[in-house]
């Protein structure tokens, strides 16, 4: 089990990047209360124009060590929700290693909050305005797609533990 911390927390109400800082999210049934995507429905990637049910992509986690790496490559500033993450964490790596179907765990003000990690995040074209190169040098590195398993209801601040085992 890797265990890290939450140094940023991030939503915002319209889609794409980036998300903005937050003290504070309460988790809900898909994501994080007042982000763009904590809806039960999502565009369909595979059948652009159409919905389908939002079941995988409810919140997303990277690592504050793919942003400083990126950053130092590219000479780039970026820092929290520049990714459009909703969690970024220092102290897992940059989670580049972990696997599909690994158990989140973050202890929340009120409880524990379990994420159950559904895939690697790809870098899209909203990222490649900051860099021409950036699609290449975030490439393995962007994240983590994570969809909420127990927790709803539960807040989480920054400064928080977050496990991933």
């Amino acid at each position: 089990m890797k265990t890290g911390k939450i140094i940023a927390l991030c939503t915002s109400p319209r889609g794409g990047v980036p998300k903005y800082r937050v003290p504070d999210v309460y988790v809900a049934e898909h994501g994080f209360d007042g982000d763009y995507h904590c809806k039960p429905e999502r565009r369909s990637f595979s059948k652009p124009g159409t919905f389908k049910p939002n079941t995988d992509r409810h919140v997303t986690i990277v690592a504050q060590e793919a942003i400083e790496a990126v950053n130092a490559k590219l000479g780039l500033s970026l820092g929290p929700g520049a990714l459009g993450e909703n969690i970024l964490t220092s102290g897992l790596g940059d989670l580049s290693d972990v696997a599909d179907g690994a158990v989140v765990t973050i202890k929340s003000v009120t409880g524990s909050v379990m994420l159950k990690v559904v895939e690697q995040n790809q870098p899209c074209k909203n990222l490649a305005p900051y860099h021409p190169l950036m699609l290449k040098e975030i490439y393995g590195r962007r994240g983590l797609l994570c969809a909420v398993t127990s927790g709803v209801g539960h807040m989480i601040v920054s400064g928080t533990e977050i496990s991933i085992g």
